[in-house]
C-alpha cells in the first residue's frame, strides 16, 4: 500500500539520518507531504564516520537498506532505496561491514539483481572471501526467460508506438525502446530480473538486441543471446571482484585464494563451476582462465580438484556445459581451457554421448536409422510409429480430420529423437537417463486406455459431461496476453466444436491462424482438472515444483517455439508435429505455428548449403505418447488434428532450471 511504502522508505531514511536528524526532519515531519529526494540529499553532508555508524544498535546501514528492499514490495519505494544504497558507498559506506550471520552485501545486492548497485560495492573495495557470492553471481544467466518475455511483449507494443509515431510525424528511436523497457516492472512477487536499463549501460550484446528489436519487433529471441547478455551484466562485477586484490597480492597468490574459495563452495560433490557450466556464464569462465593462466603449483592443484568433481548427476562442470550448450559452445570452450590448465584428462567416451542430442539429424545418419540411447529399449532395424489412419473411437472421439496439405503434414513418419517402445521407465530410470542427461525423448503408447487413465477422462464425451461448460482463454498462440497480444473466453465446449465435422477425414487448410486454447485451467476447474488427471508416473515422487497445463485445438493450431524448464506433455487423444531444438539454436518466438511450418526454413529439419540455419529435430507425437521436452530446449508444435492432452512443467532442484 501506499503507507506502507512511505514507512518502509521513512525507516530507511531515518536509518540513513539516525546520527543527523535535524538535518532531515522538516522535511519528513508530515508523512504524507515527506520531501524524501530532498531528504535525501542532506546524506551528501554526512561524515564518512557518520555513515559507518550502525542503526538501530548494531546494523550496518547498507545491510539494513538491502533489507527494507527485500521486504519491499512498492516498485518506487524499491528504487528510491537503491537510490539511497549508491549514496552510501560514494560517501563511504563499508561496502565490507558484517552483520550477525547475514551474507554478504555483494551477495544480497546480486540475490535482488540489483546489478548497478552490486557493480557499485565491488568497485567499492568488496572482498571476494564468500562462496556464497560467487555462487549467486555465477547462477545471474540462470533465468533467461523473464527478459525473454519482456523483450517479446515489449515487440508488440513498439509496432503500435512506431505507428502511432508515424500519424504524428514524430520520430521513433532506440532511446524510446530503452525507456519502454526500464519502465517494465515483472509485477509485485515475481522472480527477480536485471534490470533492462542496467543491462543496456553494462551489456553491449543486449544493446544490439535493443537495436533487433527497434528495427523489427516482431523478431525472435535467441536464448543464447539473452544469457550472454546476462553473463556480461555479471562478469563486469566478476572482473572487478578479481581485479582488486591485484593491487595488493601477486597472480599466483590470487589464484590460490579464488581456488579456495572455489574449493569451499563445494556441497555434496557440486561446486559453483557447475552452476557456471549450466548457467552458460562463458565471460566468467574466461575470467577465470585469465587467473588461472597465471596460476601457482597450488592454485593449479586447488582448481583441478574442483573442475574434476563429480556430483551426485555423476556430472563435472565440464560435462555440464556439454549436455546443455554443445560443444561448439562459448561456455563449453572455455570450461575445457580450464581442464587444459589445471592438468586434467577428459572423458572423450563421457562427453560424446552427452553431445549426441546436440548433433543435427541429418548427421546422425538417416532419419530410418536406429536411435539408440544409454541403457533403455528403443526402437531398432528402422522400425518407426506409424502413421496409419485413427478412427474416431481411437481418438476418443475427436476429429480425426487431417489437414489436406502435405507441406503442412510434413513427414509422418519421422522423428529425430530417441522413441522408447517398452512402456514407461521408473521416476528413478527417468530421471538418471533422460532428465540429468538434458537428453528429449518420446514414449510410445505410454498413457494406457483405463477407465481412470488419462485417455479416458479427455475422451470427447467424458471430458465435456465434466467440464464443457468451463471457460479458458483461445487465441493464435498460448498466453497471448503475455505477450501484448489478443484472445478471447470460450467454453470449452465452444473450443471443441472449432475443429470441421468429425465424419471429414481431411479439412481445408486455414489461411489464417486458428484459435488454440493452452493454459493453466482457471481457479474455478483447476482442481478439479488436475485431481481428475493426476500427475505422470514418471514424475511420480521425483518433482519439487510441478505446474499442469490443459491444451485443446483443431488441425492448425499449435505453440511457437519458445523454452522453458523441463516438460512432460502427454497427448490423450489427436497427433501434433514437433519441432525441437538444442538450447544453443533456441529461440523465443510468438510466431503464430501456422505461419511458422509454411514460412520459416528452420521448420524443415533440413540443414542448409552455408550451414547457418539452426535444424530443427522433427518428431510426430500421436494419441498416447508422452514426450520429455528438457530444460531450456527450444520447442514448437503443430496440430495436424484436433487434440487434447496435458503439460507437465517441472523442477527437480534448486538448480539452475533443473
Amino acid at each position: 500500500s501506499p503507507m506502507l511504502g512511505i514507512s518502509l522508505a521513512l525507516n530507511a531514511l531515518i536509518a540513513v539520518c539516525a546520527v543527523s536528524w535535524d538535518h532531515v526532519q522538516d522535511y519528513i515531519a508530515n508523512p504524507q507531504n515527506m520531501d524524501l529526494i530532498h531528504a535525501m540529499t542532506h546524506i551528501q553532508d554526512m561524515s564518512q564516520e557518520e555513515i559507518n555508524e550502525p542503526v538501530f544498535g548494531d546494523r550496518p546501514i547498507l545491510h539494513h537498506i538491502l533489507n527494507l528492499y527485500f521486504q519491499s514490495r512498492n516498485v518506487r519505494d524499491r528504487k528510491t532505496l537503491v537510490e539511497i544504497g549508491h549514496m552510501l558507498i560514494d560517501s563511504g559506506a563499508d561496502v565490507n561491514a558484517q552483520f550477525n550471520n547475514d551474507p554478504h552485501v555483494l551477495f544480497k545486492a546480486v540475490l535482488l539483481r540489483e546489478m548497478g548497485l552490486a557493480k557499485s560495492v565491488a568497485e567499492a573495495g568488496s572482498v571476494l572471501n564468500s562462496p556464497l557470492a560467487l555462487q549467486q553471481l555465477y547462477s545471474v544467466p540462470c533465468d533467461p526467460i523473464p527478459l525473454s518475455k519482456l523483450l517479446l511483449h515489449a515487440g508488440s507494443i513498439i509496432e503500435k508506438m512506431k505507428e502511432s509515431a508515424r500519424k504524428d510525424g514524430k520520430e521513433f528511436t532506440t532511446g524510446d525502446v530503452l525507456s519502454l523497457l526500464a519502465g517494465a516492472s515483472l509485477g509485485v512477487g515475481a522472480k527477480a530480473a536485471v534490470n533492462s536499463q542496467e543491462l543496456a549501460a553494462m551489456s553491449p550484446t543486449y544493446s544490439g538486441l535493443v537495436e533487433d528489436i527497434f528495427t523489427d519487433p516482431s523478431f525472435d529471441v535467441p536464448l543464447m543471446t539473452v544469457l550472454e547478455s546476462l553473463d556480461e551484466v555479471a562478469s563486469t562485477i566478476h572482473r572487478s571482484l578479481l581485479a582488486a586484490p591485484l593491487a595488493v597480492i601477486d597472480p599466483g597468490t590470487l589464484s590460490e585464494h579464488i581456488g579456495s574459495l572455489l574449493v569451499a563452495s563445494e556441497n555434496n560433490g557440486r561446486n559453483v563451476l557447475h552452476t557456471l557450466g549450466l548457467s552458460g556464464g562463458a565471460s566468467m569462465v574466461r575470467d577465470l582462465v585469465e587467473i588461472f593462466s597465471k596460476a601457482s603449483d597450488e592454485g593449479k592443484r586447488l582448481l583441478a580438484q574442483v573442475i574434476s568433481a563429480k556430483d551426485s548427476r555423476d556430472h563435472t562442470p565440464l560435462s555440464y556445459a556439454a549436455l546443455r550448450y554443445g560443444s561448439k559452445s562459448k561456455v563449453f570452450i572455455s570450461m575445457r581451457r580450464l581442464h587444459d590448465l589445471a592438468g586434467v584428462d577428459v572423458s572423450e567416451s563421457h562427453l560424446s554421448a552427452l553431445l549426441s542430442s546436440h548433433i543435427p539429424p541429418e548427421r546422425h545418419g538417416s532419419s530410418n536409422d536406429s536411435i539408440k540411447h544409454f541403457e533403455v529399449e528403443v526402437e531398432s532395424d528402422g522400425v518407426h510409429a506409424s502413421a496409419l489412419p485413427v478412427t474416431e473411437r481411437e481418438n476418443g472421439g475427436w476429429s480425426t480430420a487431417l489437414l489436406d496439405d502435405p507441406l503442412l503434414l510434413g513427414d509422418r513418419d519421422r522423428c529425430d529423437i530417441p522413441e522408447v517402445w517398452s512402456g514407461v521407465p521408473s521416476p528413478l530410470e527417468f530421471y538418471t537417463q533422460y532428465v540429468a542427461r538434458g537428453q528429449p525423448v518420446i514414449f510410445r503408447g505410454a498413457l494406457s486406455n483405463n477407465s481412470d487413465s488419462l485417455r479416458h477422462v479427455l475422451s470427447r464425451s467424458e471430458f465435456l459431461s465434466r467440464f464443457g461448460s468451463e471457460s479458458m482463454p483461445v487465441s493464435a498462440i498460448p498466453y497471448a496476453g503475455s505477450f501484448g497480444k489478443r484472445g478471447q473466453m470460450q467454453t470449452l465446449d465452444e473450443i471443441a466444436s472449432l475443429s470441421s465435422d468429425r465424419s471429414e477425414t481431411s479439412i481445408p487448410s486455414p489461411d489464417e491462424p486458428p484459435g488454440y486454447a493452452f493454459n493453466v485451467a482457471l481457479p474455478q476447474w483447476k482442481e478439479k482438472i488436475e485431481t481428475a488427471v493426476g500427475l505422470p508416473s514418471v514424475l511420480n515422487g521425483l518433482v519439487k515444483d510441478v505446474e499442469m497445463q490443459f491444451y485443446l485445438g483443431g488441425a492448425g493450431t499449435g505453440a511457437p517455439v519458445h523454452y522453458h524448464g523441463h516438460a512432460v506433455n502427454s497427448l490423450a487423444h489427436g497427433e501434433k508435429r514437433w519441432f525441437l531444438f538444442p538450447p544453443e539454436d533456441a529461440f523465443y518466438s510468438t510466431k503464430p505455428a501456422l505461419d511458422f511450418v509454411r514460412t520459416d526454413p528452420r521448420s524443415s529439419g533440413s540443414i542448409t548449403k552455408d550451414d547457418s540455419t539452426p535444424v530443427a529435430r522433427l518428431c510426430t507425437q500421436r494419441g498416447g505418447d508422452i514426450m520429455f521436452v528438457p530444460t531450456l530446449w527450444g520447442h514448437g508444435t503443430f496440430n495436424t488434428m484436433q487434440t487434447i492432452g496435458v503439460a507437465h512443467e517441472f523442477s527437480v532442484e534448486d538448480m539452475c532450471m533443473e
